[in-house]
Parts: C-alpha cells; structure tokens; sequence
C-alpha cells in the first residue's frame, strides 16, 4: 500500500451491523409477490406484466390497487408467477431479495393488515441487479470525522446556531475550491447479490421494553457479520496531494487533509461514537461480540454510514446539537435507537462498517 500521505488506496468493505443506504425510494405492493415457501420478496417488472395479460385481466388489477385491495391485487401478481412458463418467468423477474426470519410473519399478513405493503429500497444497478454503495455516503461519514478531528472538541464554532465548517476545513462560499475534500474521491462499490436482505427496523427508546411496534418500516439492508456474512466489496479511495502553490488565506485548525490525518480522525471518533452508544444503551452490549471491529490502525478504519446513524453519528465532538421544546439543547447522545430485529433476542445497531486495506494480490 505504500506510506506516503496520498494517492489511492483500495479497501475491503465489511458490513459490521446492518446497513440501509438508500435513495428515500420506496417498492410499493404492485411490483413484488411474496414467495412464502422459499422466504423471498421477488420483483417484477410491471411492463412485462402489461405485455403478458389480457386488457379486462390488467384492468381488473388496476381497480384493485385504485380501491386499496392491496391483497386481491397481490393475488392476481401470484397468478401469472406462477402460471407462466420458465422462460416467460425469467422476463417477468427482475431480480429476488431474501426476507429475513424474524420479520417474516409480519410480512406474510402485512397486505391483510391493510398496510401499504411499501419496501424501502437501496440503488441498485439496473444491469446486474447488484445494490450499489455510493461512495458519496462513505466520503460524507469521513467527512464529518475529519471536522470534528480538526475542531478538537471546542464548541466555538457555532454561529447562529449553525456549525461554520468553512473556518475549519479553510474555505469559504467564495473559495470553495479551497475545501480539502475535493482532493478526495471514493469510488462506488457494488455488494454480492447474496448479501442483501429484507428485515423491519424497530425503534426503541430508554425506559422501553418493547419496539415502538405502530411504526412499521420495511426495507432492504447489507447483511454483514452479524448475518455471519462473508461477502465484502472493493472501495477505492483516492487522495491527491494538495498543490504546492500557496493557497488562498486558510483559516484551517488543522493540516492538510492526509491519509494519517484521515485514518486517525475516524478511528478516534467512530469509536467514541461506538462507546457512547453502548454505554448508552446496554441492551445493545449483549451481542457486540458477534461483530465488534476488534483492534483498528492504519490499515483498518472504523465508519458509521447509512441511514439510522442517528444524530450523534452524524454531528461533530463539542457542537452535538439536539432539538429540545426551549430550544436548542446540547446532548451527547440520544434516548432512541433504531434497530434491527435479526432474530428472538438479536438485535443490532445500524451502520457499522470495516474499511481495510488491500495489497494489490489480494483485489478481486
């Protein structure tokens, strides 16, 4: 891998925990049938399915999801699965997702229930079906690592009530060619077809013993070592080295952005973030062993991404803001956590992921 301070550098990506990293799309009852025998959620392609049935047949379907009838319509998108030949059937699938045990039951009658039937989904690409993992959302959790290193903890930064970043990255609405984070660039990353999963995310809050079970969220999630997954994806990361002409007048706390720089600021504060949360929330605790990180370093680095990172994940050391009824109030961590329910007595935080560092033998 080298020791200098830039350059790329390519990592293995490890799912800790499960990870949602979505678009805010969401798969509504029409385009999926629910094959209970095998456990799967299988997406259909709505255009072949206009293609394969009568006008009166379509019409039929369409009133159905117009009225709400969510489980008639579902029933008939069980019908032509079923009742087309093998090479009929391939067209009409786009791709299948595992739904995962625990949430399984509720799955099964969530039609009846008079429920939506809506799935969260990921962005996946449209030609191997495979989800992918923008590197927007990983350069964005280094990116909140690397201000909170720099800032160093103090909170005197604020101003009207908003973090200015600017004065410490070094840059201005005017000079933003200046911010050090457009010397970085992450590339996307695509995970294995086998590793994706349909579970509910649960909130729950201190002094609770059950989930805040009237809120029902369905969406699909990386499956990672609490899943005893092995699969992983190949993320590159490319850090050029500043120009050695002077820059406009920098008002930076800290240095140049480096890979030093960058493995010691995540490090430092995902594992405090990692702390706090079970220090938190001892329910969690339970089953750290299952996934926890172990030692990190240099060729091992620690992020928090996704969806359901939560408030504390997602703001700097020292200007940790949380909305209170008086106004804004400082809190270093919050009283809820969305989680997911794997299974009876299982159930994990969300976001957790390994970068580590491949030599060049070793890339896929």
């Amino acid at each position: 891998m080298g020791n200098g301070q830039y350059g790329t550098r390519k990592f293995r990506l490890t799912a800790l925990t499960p990870i949602h990293m979505g678009t805010g799309e969401r798969l509504s009852a029409e385009e999926y049938i629910y094959d209970e025998p095998r456990q799967m959620l299988v997406r259909l392609s709505l255009t072949e399915f206009i293609r394969m049935v009568r006008k009166e047949y379509r019409d039929a379907f369409e009133a159905h999801l117009d009225n709400g009838r969510i489980e008639k319509a579902q029933a008939m998108l069980v019908a032509v699965f079923r009742g087309v030949q093998p090479e009929f059937r391939k067209r009409l699938v786009r791709h299948e997702t595992r739904v995962g045990t625990a949430s399984a039951a509720e799955f099964r009658e969530l039609h009846s229930r008079q429920r939506s039937g809506e799935i969260f989904t990921m962005l996946r690409n449209p030609y191997s079906n495979r989800v992918t993992i923008p590197g927007s959302g990983l350069k964005g959790a280094i990116r909140t690592a690397v201000v909170s290193q720099l800032n160093g903890g103090r909170a005197n930064a604020i101003q009207r009530d908003r973090l200015d970043e600017g004065t410490i990255l070094g840059y201005t609405s005017r000079t933003l060619e200046d911010d050090p984070f457009r010397l970085m660039r992450v590339s996307d990353a695509e995970w294995p077809l086998d590793g994706i999963s349909i579970d509910r995310a649960i909130l729950r809050k201190l002094g609770r013993d059950d989930g805040m079970a009237s809120i029902q969220i369905h969406e699909e999630r990386l499956l990672g070592r609490t899943d005893g997954f092995e699969g992983s994806a190949v993320v590159e990361i490319d850090l050029q080295q500043p120009p050695e002409r002077p820059l406009r007048e920098r008002r930076s706390t800290g240095a140049p952005l480096s890979w030093s720089l960058l493995t010691d600021a995540c490090n430092g504060f995902y594992q405090g973030r990692l702390n706090a949360e079970q220090g938190q929330f001892p329910f969690l605790r339970e089953n750290r062993a299952q996934w926890e990180p172990g030692v990190l370093g240099p060729d091992r680095i620690l992020l928090r991404v996704g969806k359901h990172c939560h408030f504390d994940s997602m703001s700097i050391d020292g200007e940790r803001m949380k909305p209170a009824r008086g106004g804004a109030e400082r809190h270093d961590i919050g009283s809820t956590r969305t989680v997911c329910r794997i299974a009876e007595g299982q159930e994990f935080p969300y976001g957790w992921a390994l970068l580590e560092s491949l030599a060049t033998g070793q890339l896929s």
